[in-house]
């Protein structure tokens, strides 16, 4: 195995930074390299002569390698989760391939990057995960997990910002990590021993948000008394203002005199107080389409949008979803008292077709819903264990009987097209017809009118309108009233 046709295979694995193994037929571990050894922090002479379930604390169906031998299929980015006989942890990502001799199976290959590595790709300065800074954050860049090119960009953007005191707007998909950005730009830059203060700009009324940002004087209005705003208890700190496209115009043009004059004053109080805060905001679509459709004003985003980060949506980070998965496993596993391993390769690929709405944390909430619902003697997540409108993307799956079994096929999904090109983004015109809408303007009216029937069916009950559209939170769906100008109180049967 080690010499085929004058070459030397151990020369040329030995120099990988990938872990190599060659097993035989029977699960013996022949050739054992040095990376592979420095993620098990075992030496590999005593891992060569073993067995594969000898040096893992691993049955031979959570083996990749086994896996393999077994089925004599080639299993290929496989997130796995697992632990060496001596108690090493390690998350990885597998990519085992049978080797045949004349027609037999004579052993397998096994190549696995190390999910720690994987991490250190974005974050190479961050080594041991800090400590948690007790300043209001939890998560630092070195949580940040992926090496997708959109993500690495807005990761070190949002290095070199965190240095400045200028201001950053972050801006992304629901689901797509942009508090976890902000708390990581607050821990990488002098901020941190500073408080770092979050405030969902979408959950709070108008004139309770105005009262919070600046704070109150006594005698202001009934029961009002003197209490400083976030922007006060912020001092010399960050303050991250979640979603500030659905914070009000009015309300947007106070914060910007804030922004420009670096003062702010009371509500009722005659005289203004200096701050000196970072501000961070983010918003969930892209700020020029905030601005056009007249939920962000063009002078507030000159002044929050100094620096822009994009975070890409999961369908664009297709890459990193092994690691991801790994990431979420580990987690859960610890949580939940599991010992899951890895996810099926019919799971993986249904992964990868999946266009993931809710991004990563989509994504979680689906490891976590299989985690749960994982029987105590099985170790790999597969199809069966994941929610129905997953399971109902794959091919077939409308044409089963409601109680059978999920069948054990491997799911072909379509590629996605790709994107398209800078500047086409819009429909296009065709010459002998009225202008085409967009996809995202027609999404809007389908949703705008679904509210109304709603708001209409509910008589301006915003909560149970909000249970008959199916949206979790009656703030959310306040939210959506803004941004379509609609108000409960038209729907108020007269």
């Amino acid at each position: 195995m080690a010499v085929i046709s004058g070459i030397d295979f151990r020369s040329i694995f030995s120099s990988f930074h990938e872990g190599v193994i060659v097993a035989d037929a029977g699960g013996t571990i022949l050739y054992y390299n040095d990376a592979q050894g420095r993620i098990d922090d075992l030496p590999p002479g005593e891992a060569i002569g073993k067995k594969i379930v000898e040096v893992y604390d691993l049955t031979e169906a959570q083996s990749t390698t086994m896996r393999c031998l077994h089925t004599g299929r080639p299993i290929t980015h496989q997130p796995i989760f697992y632990r060496t006989r001596l108690g090493r942890f390690a998350n990885v990502v597998s990519n085992v391939y049978p080797i045949h001799a004349e027609g037999r199976l004579v052993g397998a290959i096994s190549f696995t990057k190390d999910y720690q590595m994987v991490e250190k790709i974005v974050s190479p300065s961050s080594g041991k995960k800090p400590e948690a800074p007790g300043n209001g954050t939890r998560y630092a860049f070195g949580d940040i997990v992926g090496s997708s090119p959109g993500l690495r960009k807005a990761v070190e953007t949002a290095k070199m910002a965190s240095a400045s005191p200028s201001a950053v707007m972050i801006f992304g998909e629901t689901g797509t990590g942009k508090e976890i950005i902000a708390q990581s730009i607050h821990n990488h830059g002098p901020m941190r021993p500073r408080t770092f203060i979050p405030i969902n700009c979408a959950a709070i009324p108008e004139n309770l948000l105005e009262a919070i940002l600046f704070g109150t004087s006594r005698g202001a209005f009934t029961g009002a008394v003197d209490r400083p705003g976030l922007f006060e208890e912020a001092a010399s700190g960050t303050l991250f203002l979640d979603e500030i496209n659905a914070m009000p115009l009015s309300l947007q043009a106070k914060l910007l005199r804030v922004v420009q004059e670096k003062r702010i004053r009371r509500i009722g109080s005659p005289s203004e107080t200096p701050v000196d805060v970072k501000l961070v905001s983010s918003l969930n679509e892209d700020p020029y389409r905030a601005i056009s459709r007249g939920t962000l004003r063009k002078d507030l985003f000159y002044r929050l949008g100094v620096v822009v980060i994009a975070m890409p949506p999961l369908r664009e980070r297709r890459g990193d979803l092994s690691a991801l998965a790994c990431h979420f496993i580990d987690r859960s596993s610890r949580e939940l008292k599991k010992s899951v391993a890895a996810v099926s390769e019919n799971v993986m690929h249904l992964f990868q077709g999946y266009p993931w709405p809710g991004n990563i944390r989509e994504l979680a909430h689906v490891i976590e819903g299989a985690m749960n619902v994982i029987g105590d003697g099985e170790c790999v997540i597969d199809l069966k264990h994941l929610p129905r409108h997953i399971q109902s993307f794959c091919p077939g799956y409308d044409r089963r009987e409601p109680s059978a079994p999920f069948p054990p096929f491997s799911c072909e999904i379509p590629a996605p097209s790709p994107p398209l090109p800078t500047g086409q983004d819009r429909a296009p015109v065709p010459d002998d017809g009225p202008p085409m809408e967009t996809l995202a303007r027609a999404k809007d009216s389908v949703e705008k009118e679904a509210i109304r029937r709603a708001l209409r069916a509910s008589g301006g009950n915003v909560a149970r309108a909000a249970r008959m559209l199916g949206i979790l939170s009656p703030q959310s769906l306040h939210y959506k009233l803004k941004k379509y100008g609609l108000n409960r109180k038209d729907f108020v049967p007269r």
